[in-house]
């Protein structure tokens, strides 16, 4: 009897395929453990290093036929990456942790943010310190839903190429970090959306990502979805 989660770590080049792998991984070999919501959850953790068409599947939102939240879910959760989203609706979402991210207080009691997207933006360079953080210690710790995404880092590994007779787009490779994760139902549809963001709000067309490291600490399919992820 596993008496702990195991590790699980891939390199894929297929979007659809690297979600049917890890899906099929945790089914199997998954640590069976309570959740904080009450029902059992199989657990592990999870590094899959995505690249070369698996980028290219994320941009064109090409989806395992399997992967239960797509379509209309998939557009409206898109929109909770971009600035027009009314953030007010919920307690906070990832986009407005990135955006909207409190460092302070004036005497009077208003509260400075900083926008970390627009910080990496001004700063892409031969990096590597483009990060931004969602995790805020004073809100978050004892927290009953605290962000599952902790992290977001970018290294430009070459910048574009402006002199060039033949125009060459920046080459980036993009970290995320995870404190928890539902990979049956959210893993494709959350990389669709941050990787969206990350373009429309950092990269525009003078760069591309071209390799995507995604590390969870607890990824985990609930007891509710065993029978379908049985199915993958």
């Amino acid at each position: 009897m596993r008496m702990f989660p195991p590790n699980y770590f891939a390199e894929e080049k297929d979007f659809p395929k690297a979600w049917e792998n890890v899906v099929r991984f945790c089914m199997k070999e998954g640590y069976e453990i309570k959740t904080e919501y009450g029902p059992k959850a199989k657990d592990i953790c999870s590094t899959i290093v995505l690249s070369g068409s698996a980028i290219h599947h994320i941009k064109r939102r090409i989806l395992h036929p399997k992967f239960p939240t797509s379509g209309k879910h998939l557009s409206e959760y898109v929109k909770q990456f971009t600035p027009e989203f009314d953030a007010s609706v919920f307690e906070y979402t990832y986009h407005n942790r990135l955006t909207n991210y409190p460092i302070g207080k004036d005497s009077s009691g208003v509260i400075y943010s900083l926008n970390q997207l627009e910080n990496i933006k001004a700063g892409l360079k031969n990096s590597r310190r483009l990060f931004a953080i969602t995790w805020i210690p004073e809100i978050d710790l004892g927290s009953e839903e605290p962000p599952c995404l902790q992290s977001i880092q970018l290294c430009v590994l070459q910048p574009p190429d402006m002199d060039n007779y033949i125009y060459s787009k920046g080459q980036v490779e993009v970290f995320l970090t995870w404190r928890s994760r539902d990979l049956f139902s959210a893993w494709q549809s959350n990389l669709v959306s941050i990787v969206f963001m990350i373009y429309n709000e950092i990269l525009g067309d003078d760069y591309e990502i071209v390799k995507l490291t995604d590390f969870v600490s607890m990824a985990h399919i609930y007891e509710t979805d065993f029978q379908q992820a049985k199915l993958v």
